[in-house]
């Protein structure tokens, strides 16, 4: 920022994210699952606005995390280039030493590891800086592991027994990058965007007509480090448009970006 001075550039920090994906008891769980895996494990989990940070509401959270556990170790890991692929490695030794330290140090805090947190078996992964996808259990908000930006495919589940215990939780954060919001229930969806501290809320929802599954992006307020723009999608596009050369798109965007391969509808269809 100090070196953008000397002739006035405009710059855009985007910075890290913890992000929390919200999911209510009266969410389609087989479509936030959908959702949430390819929010948590798109890119290996190396996205910004990763879904990192699962919020299950109580009466479900057994089930979901059962249904995510089952789903897991059926991802194909493997050559990005390989039309069966559907999660790649980690960028570094660096860190894939540093996911694996998290890992182990979220366990030793209190979390149960259901699945991953190591590599995967196999001699083709012997050579490069694989990870099985990863999902910690019974985590808490208090943990570290529920706090910093992991940047790799570890996702992690914590439970929350009311709207406003969730609103609590999910703000008590220094990052505000992205989150989304799992309901049929309009109202509630709102309120929850009205009250956020995140710059982009994807509200997901039923669609009446249709069926399928809509959402709503709105700009939220400044969160330290999540990066030096101006939030709101509008705003935010506009500021990239200004500058004459830009890397990433700069534009709020769904923690499920990047569908495509692991979803429930392909799997019934095997």
């Amino acid at each position: 920022m100090k070196a953008a001075t000397g002739n006035f550039k405009r710059i855009g920090l985007e910075l890290g994210g913890k992000n929390p994906n919200i999911v209510f008891a009266d969410a389609d769980l087989d479509v936030a699952v959908d959702y949430a895996l390819n929010a948590a494990f798109f890119h290996a989990g190396q996205v910004c606005s990763a879904g990192s940070r699962l919020m299950i509401e109580h009466s479900i959270y057994d089930a979901f995390v059962a249904k995510l556990a089952e789903r897991l170790p059926r991802i194909a890991i493997g050559n990005g280039f390989h039309a069966e692929t559907q999660m790649g490695p980690v960028q570094s030794a660096q860190q894939h030493e540093k996911i694996l330290r998290m890992v182990q140090a979220g366990v030793a805090e209190g979390a149960r590891l259901v699945y991953g947190g190591k590599r995967p078996e196999g001699d083709v992964y012997r050579k490069g800086y694989w990870l099985q996808p990863t999902l910690l259990a019974d985590v808490s908000a208090d943990m570290n592991i529920a706090k910093e930006e992991i940047f790799g495919p570890v996702v992690t589940a914590e439970r929350f027994h009311s709207e406003d215990d969730a609103l609590r939780a999910a703000n008590d954060t220094p990052y505000g990058l992205a989150a989304a919001v799992w309901t049929r229930d309009l109202d509630k969806a709102n309120r929850m965007s009205r009250a956020a501290l995140w710059h982009g809320l994807g509200e997901r929802l039923p669609s009446v007509l249709s069926g399928s599954t809509v959402g709503r992006l709105q700009g939220q307020r400044h969160r330290p480090r999540t990066g030096a723009h101006r939030p709101g999608r509008v705003h935010r596009t506009e500021t990239q448009l200004h500058q004459p050369r830009t890397e990433g798109d700069g534009v709020v965007r769904r923690l499920s970006a990047g569908v495509a391969h692991i979803t429930h509808q392909e799997e019934t269809a095997r």
